[in-house]
């Protein structure tokens, strides 16, 4: 099998997939970022997988030197969504691909994700839920303003996949949430190192910056953003506590969709 991994990042996907596929197959991964293309052939090398994985700095709305009909299958994650064109990306998937073979996309909800979510920490305060859906919404809205992307389009990939031609698409949440349940078996205290990294004070920091400017883009109320951010903080500190003391309990979802189609013969 020969397989596309389109915005491989340093090629998470094909470390994954390999494994699966015959010895005589590969997978070659296209992305655009240095770093990420740096560390990826650095990965490849430490894995064995030379040759057999292979990463090409490239643009995939645009993958002119790569020929039709090339591989049987083209998969990504977490890339569509940040394209301002995501059809573009689509339509090189297909044009690679056989006819016959399969597009594979791996992509979000992150509205649903976010209304999919319980904690401990805030109590069951569904003003400040109301009023985080709400920011989210102006945060997802701005972003598509901006052309940053879609946030929310793993509901939107069957229709996306129909409008290039491909036929057969069809759509898979992952069921598997991320949870912790006192006391924390080693899965839960992976999730806890998680949460304590991504709600650090930086983290959190650089992540308000980001949202504000998105919500922003969209015309979004300043009062509400106000009133949002003082009551995320006190979540924030509450959560930290928790999570260092054991005592954290929530579940999750990140609504990742998966989203399969077939090339026409």
């Amino acid at each position: 099998m020969q397989i596309a991994d389109f915005g491989c990042g340093w090629g998470y996907l094909g470390h994954l997939l390999l494994p699966l596929i015959s010895p005589g197959g590969r997978v070659d991964g296209f992305e655009l970022q240095e770093p990420l293309i740096q560390r990826g052939r650095e990965r490849i090398v430490e894995a064995g997988y030379s040759g057999r994985i292979v990463i090409h700095e490239a643009d995939i709305t645009d993958l002119s030197d790569v020929d039709d009909n090339r591989f049987d299958l083209a998969i990504c994650q977490t890339v569509l969504m940040h394209l301002s064109r995501p059809q573009l990306a689509l339509a090189e998937m297909k044009r690679v691909v056989k006819p016959g073979g399969l597009v594979a996309a791996i992509e979000p909800n992150l509205l649903a994700a976010q209304a999919s979510s319980y904690e401990s920490c805030g109590g069951e305060d569904f003003e400040h839920l109301r009023r985080r859906l709400l920011v989210e919404s102006y945060v997802m809205e701005g972003c598509q303003r901006m052309g940053a992307g879609d946030y929310r389009i793993a509901s939107k990939l069957p229709a996306l996949m129909a409008a290039q031609g491909l036929q057969e698409a069809s759509l898979w949440i992952n069921p598997k949430a991320y949870q912790c349940t006192p006391p924390y078996d080693p899965a839960a205290c992976r999730y806890r190192d998680f949460l304590l990294a991504a709600h650090s004070p930086e983290a959190s920091a650089a992540q308000e910056a980001q949202w504000k400017m998105m919500f922003d883009a969209s015309d979004g109320p300043a009062e509400l953003w106000q009133s949002y951010q003082e009551r995320e903080r006190q979540i924030e500190n509450q959560r930290r506590e928790q999570l260092a003391e054991g005592s954290y309990c929530g579940a999750s979802s990140n609504m990742l969709g998966v989203c399969t189609a077939r090339v026409p013969h």
